[in-house]
């Protein structure tokens, strides 16, 4: 039972996740309330038999059988789940363990924007996805575990469930986004209806059904919209006023409006405190000093954040220096197709796999000036340790790596300096290069993140 005072009465209910809990115990919880000093009890119900209500809904799948389910579901998404077992992905429950913390930490640090929009847990460490887990938890729950997605015994998608009394509410899920063909979540989701079945459930619930990109791959994957009814009974004299009044629907609408202009209000504050920052400290800027030496440019990976990655000074510089020839690749079709609006019409824009095309340069012995590497933080240890060589072989002068302090000492052993980092590319790659210059690009993420300048000998 949580009692919440508010300025006119106090409000008892039970627990969000506790909504679909019977006559018998509503009485129980409602004697709870008496006792608790509350002028009303709140409580969720399927059915409309009350007079005062407000209405609401969730995105749910009513589990009567997994064979329902998968009947109701179109043929797409049926192929999809098809596909995944085809390509071996297997499926186990697990409780939390520190596989599946560090499964976390490389999906969360895989690229800092999802769906052209930025990812707020990127940039996070383990300790800090370990103490927002434990928030993410409601106050009363009946169990948890996760369901883990594994292709050649790697985790690559997982889904955090929560239980209720008779359902089970997805808390989190992600997968990473470059096994996303994989269709491990389709895969994830499947399994989950099964298990939800066997355990005899009464809903599956994912959040709210919005008219969105999310809501429409819950539609795809047999959620439904279920409205449900919050009942505001009255226990005492000023309870019964404050119903009589419909005062209720403060404490409803008001919340969430609340809540609204919180978010508004954070964001206005960080918009602009970024710019009076700018304004007093010294603007970390791409090392554009590189741009005068240079005819020809490539740059790689470059549809995160959009307008506001290395792609802006190429496109101001520009304004005083044409190039003679500038290559943007990146295997996001979307993401390109959005780059072509921000920028020159003059640029050539590739959608294809950034290091099959890196060899397909090589192989036809182009080179570039400048070569920019935008990658992403939890890319790091494998470019430095395979496909370096051949960024290198393709670059005349200048190659320019995105790359974080504790990504790079985690694999290599070693504090991030010029010399540590020189050393460690020559001794493993026995390449005749110098780094000239780590400048600094943003210092709230993977303990520092840098332009690594490496010149070409």
């Amino acid at each position: 039972m949580i009692k919440e005072n508010h300025f006119l009465y106090s409000v008892a209910r039970p627990d969000d996740l506790d909504w679909w809990l019977g006559a018998d115990a509503e009485s129980i919880q409602l004697l709870r309330a008496i006792e608790s000093g509350a002028n009303m009890y709140s409580y969720w119900s399927e059915f409309s038999n009350h007079q005062y209500q407000l209405t609401d809904q969730f995105a749910g799948i009513p589990v009567s059988s997994y064979a329902d389910w998968w009947n109701s579901i179109s043929r797409k998404t049926r192929n999809m789940v098809r596909k995944a077992q085809k390509l071996g992905l297997t499926v186990q429950r697990m409780a939390f363990n520190d596989e599946l913390l560090a499964a976390t930490y490389a999906i969360y640090n895989e690229s800092p924007t999802r769906q052209n929009r930025a990812f707020p847990p990127y940039g996070r460490n383990t300790k800090r996805i370990a103490m927002d887990r434990e928030k993410t938890l409601p106050q009363y729950y009946h169990g948890e575990e996760y369901l883990v997605a594994r292709h050649n015994g790697k985790i690559i998608a997982y889904i955090h469930l929560v239980y209720t009394r008779d359902s089970v509410m997805f808390n989190e899920i992600l997968g990473l986004m470059k096994h996303r063909n994989t269709s491990a979540i389709n895969f994830l989701i499947n399994e989950a209806v099964k298990l939800a079945s066997d355990m005899k459930l009464k809903y599956i619930i994912y959040g709210k059904l919005a008219n969105n990109n999310l809501g429409k791959f819950k539609l795809n994957n047999g959620f439904e919209k279920i409205k449900m009814y919050r009942y505001f009974a009255p226990v005492n004299i000023r309870g019964k006023l404050i119903c009589s009044l419909r005062i209720y629907k403060w404490w409803y609408y008001g919340g969430r409006l609340k809540d609204k202009i919180l978010r508004i209000s954070k964001s206005f504050i960080r918009k602009h405190l970024s710019k009076i920052k700018r304004k007093i400290f010294k603007p970390k800027t791409y090392p554009v000093h590189l741009l005068d030496d240079c005819e020809t440019v490539a740059s790689f990976f470059t549809t995160a954040l959009q307008g506001n990655n290395d792609l802006r000074y190429f496109y101001n510089y520009e304004k005083k220096r044409k190039f003679k020839e500038i290559i943007l690749v990146d295997n996001d079709r979307a993401g390109t197709r959005a780059l072509t609006k921000l920028y020159s019409a003059d640029w050539e824009y590739r959608v294809a796999d950034a290091f099959e095309q890196v060899e397909n340069i090589y192989l036809d012995k182009k080179r570039y000036d400048l070569v920019n590497c935008d990658i992403w933080i939890s890319m790091i240890p494998d470019f430095f340790k395979t496909h370096l060589p051949l960024f290198v072989k393709i670059t005349n002068k200048y190659l320019v790596v995105t790359m974080g302090r504790h990504s790079f000492e985690s694999f290599a052993g070693l504090p991030l300096t010029l010399i540590n980092l020189e050393n460690f590319i020559n001794n493993a790659h026995k390449l005749s290069i110098s780094v000239v210059d780590l400048k600094d690009r943003k210092s709230s993420w993977d303990g520092g993140v840098y332009w690594a300048i490496i010149q070409v000998n």
